[in-house]
């Protein structure tokens, strides 16, 4: 099996916000995770205060159909693919999709163009990005995995 992964980046679009940020959040997870376990899919959303980095992995089939349903989300917009490859294992394994708010606490290691709303042109070399996810994923607390995201 070959597994990949996906980074990408987009804008929060606050004009299509409805709910409370919390609401919006549960519900977005709740969405993702869903479709990620349909997909085969695992990976992370790190949000950021106005925008979201987004890492997807798993067969190149289903990174491609989760990207397609995650770009037609109208609560983001300005959608910019970090970067694609190719990886040897899974980073969230134990995760159908893993959150980390980084709207105060960004953790440490993460490189400037992730943490800035826009970028335009930076295209990083994907070794960065999975080098940065790693360090995200190593990171990992458990108590931060909630009974939904686990892969039960």
């Amino acid at each position: 099996m070959d597994l990949a992964a996906r980074a990408f980046k987009a804008t929060i679009n606050r004009s299509a916000i409805r709910r409370p940020v919390e609401e919006e959040i549960e519900r977005t997870l709740s969405r993702a995770r869903r479709l990620n376990r349909l997909n085969n899919v695992t990976g992370a959303i790190l949000l950021f205060p106005e925008h979201i980095v987004k890492w997807i992995e798993g067969e190149p089939a289903g990174i491609a159909d989760t990207f397609e349903c995650a770009s037609r989300d109208e609560r983001v917009k300005e959608i910019q693919v970090l970067g694609d490859g190719a990886i040897s294992r899974r980073l969230f394994q134990a995760s159908w999709m893993f959150y980390r708010d980084c709207r105060t606490d960004v953790p440490p290691g993460i490189p400037d163009f992730l943490r800035r709303e826009t970028d335009e042109g930076v295209k990083p070399e994907f070794s960065v990005l999975l080098e940065t996810m790693q360090r995200v994923a190593a990171g990992l607390d458990g108590a931060y995995i909630t009974r939904a995201a686990l892969m039960i």
